[in-house]
């Protein structure tokens, strides 16, 4: 990983470039000051509330109107901050991530090694799809979960730019719907959980299925890596339940 004051560089250059752009779709708080030497930004307030909190305590039709601007956000994004970076650079990084956090998690105890190994290969043969037909590549924000999207009237502000670099949109949105999963980890919430997916994606960019499923599956093992870092709660388990039958079955 880079370090902190390069990581907050980016933060604060990515913050102005759209703050300037005045993309009401695209939109980010004003960044006030940069100390690089404690890698610390200062930046205005987000205009609304985290998504996050929309989920958890707003109507159903509120959370839907706030996962519709989020999409938008992010295809916005994708749009407006594209790279010329080869494609197949950037297919070959997202293998090498995606089969270092299957390893990661496989050593940790986290995949089993028959679901490791079948992981494996349906990743060499997504990878190997995608050769001849990887699409271009943009720049990813890394983190793209509920807690990093603010929303007022229908438009959406983002933070937390600091993990941003090269990649394809599917990963940025694969990891947000993991993250969505996780927060209607329930039985009885798979309608809402779906309309809400159902939702996100229309507003977002359409990509190869084959992109698809391989971003997925990369961003299901990045959860389930992170989530050993946090202590073993109940619900840290369930969640680590949930991720390990959606990769068991080759994706959510």
């Amino acid at each position: 990983p880079f370090p902190a004051s390069r990581r907050a560089q980016v933060e604060h250059r990515l913050l102005a470039r759209l703050y300037e752009a005045g993309d009401e779709h695209c939109g980010a708080p004003a960044p006030l000051l940069l100390n690089e030497g404690a890698a610390v930004i200062v930046m205005d307030r987000c205009e609304g509330q985290a998504l996050s909190n929309i989920l958890r305590h707003d109507t159903q039709a509120a959370a839907g109107e706030a996962v519709a601007a989020a999409g938008r956000w992010l295809r916005h994004f994708h749009d407006r901050v594209g790279e010329t970076v080869d494609p197949a650079t950037g297919l070959a990084n997202l293998r090498a991530r995606t089969l270092d956090h299957l390893e990661a998690c496989r050593a940790g105890g986290g995949v089993r090694r028959r679901t490791a190994r079948s992981l494996r290969r349906r990743i060499e043969t997504l990878a190997a799809k995608l050769k001849a037909t990887a699409p271009p590549m943009t720049l990813c924000h890394g983190d793209f979960w509920p807690g990093n999207v603010f929303v007022h009237a229908g438009r959406a502000q983002c933070i937390d730019f600091e993990g941003a670099a090269p990649g394809f949109a599917a990963q940025d949105s694969a990891y947000f719907l993991v993250q969505l999963h996780l927060f209607f980890n329930h039985p009885l919430a798979w309608r809402h959980r779906r309309r809400l997916r159902q939702i996100f994606l229309a507003e977002t960019a359409h990509c190869d299925p084959a992109l698809w499923k391989l971003a997925e599956i990369g961003a299901l093992l990045m959860v389930l890596r992170r989530s050993y870092l946090e202590p073993a709660s109940f619900k840290q388990r369930l969640c680590r339940a949930t991720l390990r039958r959606a990769l068991r079955r080759g994706g959510s």
